[in-house]
This record gives structure tokens, C-alpha cells and sequence, in this order.
């Protein structure tokens, strides 16, 4: 009603009217249903760019916003495009070393990062947190944030001597600045244990895990994509050290949540059918594997097509399930291993 009234008032285009689509895309991003999010965000985008134009920061904003959703939602190369038109709307309207342009740095990186382009993130990251240490001082959420990432980027790379102090760093200023249930914490939290998984250091690892679970039920609720996100963690933790029995339900667990808020067309989805059928074949229930793994094939083949970078490798696998119609054969033609997710903000 208050949005018929905005519009009748002031006219669909006027800036304040842009307002209420973008609470409510702030509303689905923070209870993780993000494709929600995007019509509401590209409305905002239209609003504030015919009534501004280009060299208002509203509209960057608009544009990082937008550009988030389509990351959520594993389009990079649309989000990639955004991210770098906003840092340059922010550059001209701001400057170079605004906190805001360290924001859309970060936001860049990530992008470039979840694409394993590692090159281009790294120097991102390292200016975005050059210029938040500047202007904001060591000891806010946002720089948190920052070395999150840049931790994170380290850690798939294995340079794990730089991954630990930059993981200690953000969870020490997040826990002091933001308190210790917060679902920031519980990130890096995640981040900090699938580390120590990565190195095989199980039994540092699990008290994390569960801990960063415990904050995201209590602060987002049993359903949000972070909650799935910590249990294919724990899932896979429990894999790596052979306790199937444990791993399934987490897995499980973790499929049906992204599901429900993700879609069912979603990569996320993807992954955690595939992390299901490499448990099963791990324990020779190829019958129950092959359809997990063949419906994983179909999402990723259909989202990704050519811009992913595993996408070459997916058609070969495909042109492999192909040939192999009629049974199962062997373990090894899995797509992807069972690697913990490590969280980006």
C-alpha cells in the first residue's frame, strides 16, 4: 500500500520511490533467497540511473547490489561487468581511496576470485584493504571482511602461512567489534575450520564448525544458504576422515535447504548432489549415486555453459555419462571432489 501510495504521489521514476524495492531486496538477501532479489535490485538500478545518471553513488550502489545478486546466484560474468562499472562510478564520484571504493574493490575481487582467477583478485584485495586501514582504522567489520577474503583466496591457493594470521586477525576484530554471535563470526568461523580441513587438522577443525552452525541457526534461521553452506563443511569433514554414517544427514541436510531457497536449478544445488553421490560411491552405492551425479551434470552444463571455467571439463564428463549409459562404472569420473566451501562477503 505504501509503495501504490509512493507512486502515485511522486511518479514511478522518482528517487524515492526506489526506496521500498530496495528494503525489500535487503530483506530476501539477509534471509538468503536471492533470486528474489534481483528484479527488485535491477528496479532500483532504473530508478536511481534515469534520475541521477551516472555520477551519483546512489547508483553505484545500485550497481554493486545488483551485481551481488547475480553472484549469489553464480552468473559471474554478469556480476563481474557490474562490479567493475560500479568501482568506476565510484572512482569518479569519490576518488580513489574512499572506503566505498575499497568496497567495490572487495566486491570486484570476489568475482574474480570465485572464477579462480586469482591474479586479478589479489591486487583487489590488497588495495581494498590499504585503503580501509587508512580511512577506517584496524579494527572495523569491513576490514574483517576484507582479510576474510583475502585469507580465503590464500587458503585455495595453499599458501597457507598467509592464511592463518589474516583468519585470526578478522575473527579477533569481528568478535570485539560486531559480539561473538555474530553471523559475520560464524563466517569466518567456517573459513578459520575449513582451513585447518584442508591441512587434515580434523580435530581443530569440528568444534568450529559446530560453533559457526550454532550461530547461524540461532542468528538466520535452519533454512538460510549459510546454514547449508556449514553443514556441507561438517559433512565433508566427517568424509575426509571416513565416517560416512556421519557425513550423510549433513549432506542431506544441506541439499534440502538449498533446494527450498536456492531452486533447484541452482549450482549450489549441483555441488551438494554431487557431494552425496561421491559419499555413496564411496561406500559402492553406485545404483543410488548415478542419479545424484547425472542431475548435478544436467544444472551445472545448463547455468554455466561457457563462462564457468570448469565448463570444458563438465562437457567432457558429460560426453563420459553419455557413452556409459546403461551402468555405473567408475568413482573416479566424478566431476568434482569433496572440497569444503569457503565463505566470500
Amino acid at each position: 500500500e505504501g509503495m501504490i501510495i509512493r507512486k502515485l504521489q511522486l511518479g514511478d521514476g522518482h528517487r524515492a520511490v526506489a526506496y521500498s524495492p530496495s528494503n525489500r531486496a535487503c530483506l530476501y538477501a539477509n534471509i538468503g533467497k536471492y533470486a528474489e532479489t534481483e528484479p527488485l535490485n535491477k528496479q532500483v538500478f532504473e530508478i536511481r540511473r534515469q534520475q541521477l545518471g551516472d555520477v551519483d553513488s546512489d547508483v553505484a550502489a545500485s550497481l554493486n547490489n545488483l551485481a551481488n545478486a547475480y553472484k549469489h546466484q553464480r552468473s559471474y560474468a554478469a556480476g563481474e561487468v557490474l562490479h567493475k562499472e560500479a568501482l568506476k562510478l565510484h572512482r569518479r564520484h569519490l576518488g580513489h581511496e574512499h572506503p566505498n571504493v575499497a568496497t567495490s574493490l572487495n566486491n570486484l575481487a570476489i568475482v574474480y576470485n570465485l572464477q579462480g582467477k586469482y591474479a586479478e583478485a589479489e591486487p583487489l584485495y590488497k588495495k581494498a584493504l590499504e585503503i580501509q586501514r587508512q580511512h577506517l582504522g584496524d579494527e572495523l567489520p569491513e576490514l574483517a571482511a576484507s582479510l576474510s577474503n583475502l585469507a580465503t583466496m590464500y587458503a585455495e591457493q595453499g599458501k597457507y602461512a598467509e592464511t592463518e594470521p589474516l583468519l585470526l586477525e578478522a575473527l579477533k576484530i569481528q568478535s570485539q567489534q560486531l559480539g561473538e554471535t555474530h553471523p559475520d563470526v560464524a563466517t569466518t568461523l567456517n573459513n578459520l575450520a575449513t582451513f585447518y580441513n584442508m591441512q587434515g587438522k580434523f580435530a581443530a577443525a569440528e568444534p568450529l564448525l559446530h560453533q559457526a552452525l550454532g550461530i547461524q541457526r540461532q542468528q538466520l534461521g535452519d533454512e538460510h544458504p549459510d546454514v547449508a553452506t556449514t553443514l556441507n563443511n561438517l559433512a565433508s569433514l566427517y568424509f575426509d576422515q571416513g565416517k560416512y554414517a556421519e557425513s550423510e544427514p549433513f549432506h542431506m541436510e544441506a541439499l534440502k535447504i538449498r533446494r527450498q531457497r536456492l531452486g533447484d536449478g541452482h549450482p549450489d544445488v549441483a555441488y551438494s548432489l554431487n557431494n552425496l553421490a561421491s559419499l555413496y560411491v564411496e561406500q559402492g552405492r553406485y545404483s543410488e549415486a548415478k542419479p545424484f551425479f547425472l542431475e548435478a551434470l544436467k544444472i551445472l552444463r545448463n547455468h554455466f555453459v561457457d563462462e564457468h571455467p570448469v565448463a570444458e571439463h563438465l562437457h567432457q564428463e558429460v560426453l563420459w555419462i553419455d557413452r556409459q549409459r546403461a551402468e555405473w562404472l567408475l568413482p573416479t569420473a566424478n566431476l568434482f571432489s569433496l572440497v569444503p566451501s569457503m565463505c566470500l562477503r
